[in-house]
């Protein structure tokens, strides 16, 4: 896939940094407690080992041997945002169909269980929402509720608790079973930086992934750009024709550096 150029990413030659990262929340009501004791507080789920099989999240079990591929993602992915002092990305494609929140999907399930970090991984899809089947947390609830202001973090945010899916303990999920039709209209909403701010102070994670609707398909991927560090763009190889791809790169770099460009559903792995 040739249009998926490599010398757009970080991962393949240095690119500057955001003179500053994502806004601060001014918030002096946070950090009130421990940042373990809020991680202890968050409630427990099972995640469904059978769900986790279905939807095909191969860093769960680690049968299939394109798990790696997601384990070499996590690892390219931590030293470039460490070495940046980043710590929020948004996994967006060009188009529906490209993979995104399978790809989100079993990134989580590989920083799930890096001992050494605290991640937390939005579903942020809002219209599509797909990354509560996938990671198997039913019950999960409506992210635009927490998003307004109506769930606080310890009760929209989940930590898995001891499965057979394998899924580690080291992440705290915020997903959503209620597709909205104006998903795009709720992110833009003032609150919706409040809550991402909270989670950040209250949780103090290492890395924050975001699941986001299409570039192409919503302005939602611009709108949230102060508040990103970075995106990881997924581009399908049996889908995602060269303009599609380079518009979006165009759309994405508007806003926010380009971490890396993940071809799905080819005949190995592209990470460029």
């Amino acid at each position: 896939m040739a249009a998926a150029n490599k010398s757009t990413s970080i991962f393949a030659n240095d690119r500057p940094r955001r003179p500053e990262g994502a806004a601060p929340s001014t918030s002096e009501l946070l950090h009130i407690r421990p940042t373990e004791d809020a991680w202890n507080d968050l409630r427990r789920v099972v995640p469904s080992a059978n769900d986790l099989e279905r939807n095909k999240m191969i860093a769960a079990t680690r049968k299939d041997p394109a798990h790696v591929a997601f384990d070499v993602l996590r690892s390219r992915m931590t030293v470039a945002m460490r070495d940046r002092g980043w710590h929020r990305v948004g996994i967006t494609s060009p188009t529906e169909g490209c993979g995104k929140s399978f790809v989100t999907g079993n990134l989580a399930l590989s920083f799930s269980r890096q001992e050494d970090l605290r991640t937390v991984v939005m579903d942020l899809d809002l219209n599509s929402s797909k990354l509560a089947g996938y990671l198997g947390a039913s019950g999960s609830g409506s992210m635009s509720d927490f998003l307004a202001g109506h769930r606080s973090v310890e009760t929209h945010f989940a930590r898995p608790a001891q499965n057979l899916g394998h899924m580690g303990t080291h992440i705290a999920m915020g997903l959503n079973d209620k597709p909205e039709m104006f998903g795009a209209e709720i992110l833009q909403y003032p609150s919706t930086e409040i809550a991402i701010n909270e989670v950040q102070e209250m949780l103090d994670p290492d890395i924050m992934i975001f699941d986001l609707p299409p570039v192409l398909s919503s302005e939602a991927v611009t709108a949230l750009g102060s508040q990103l560090d970075c995106i990881l763009l997924v581009v399908a190889g049996d889908r995602s024709k060269a303009p599609e791809i380079s518009e979006a790169e165009r759309l994405v770099a508007e806003t926010n550096p380009l971490l890396g460009v993940v071809m799905n559903k080819s005949r190995g792995t592209f990470i460029g």
